[in-house]
């Protein structure tokens, strides 16, 4: 009989699964113990059941959000601007000054 490989999630899930059939109390909590124990055995060569293995990657889904629009992108792009005299006319557009304090600010752009 060969021994199976096995990576330290696995050797977590297959102890749950022992306690869950045992009728035992089964979570992370309650496995981590003896999986500690099983952990230094299987990684000296020691144990008789696995030896240590590679994990298995998995694939994970696409998140379920919305990419931009190429419209609302390019609205984006449009807003970014690197000359400083426009930077300062669209601060000084969202204050709401007086009449005088504009033309006074306005000839100093």
């Amino acid at each position: 009989m060969s021994k199976k490989e096995i990576s330290w999630l696995g050797l977590i899930k297959v102890l749950i699964a022992e306690k869950k059939k045992a009728g035992e109390p089964a979570g992370v909590k309650d496995v981590m113990g003896v999986a500690k124990k099983e952990w230094v055995e299987i990684k000296a060569g020691k144990h008789d059941k696995y030896i240590k293995g590679k994990q298995v990657f998995t694939r994970r889904k696409k998140s379920k959000s919305k990419s931009k629009s190429k419209t609302a992108k390019k609205r984006c792009d449009d807003d970014v601007v690197d000359d400083p005299t426009t930077i300062m006319t669209n601060i000084v557009d969202k204050c709401k000054l007086c009449k005088k304090c504009m033309k006074e600010i306005n000839k100093h752009i």
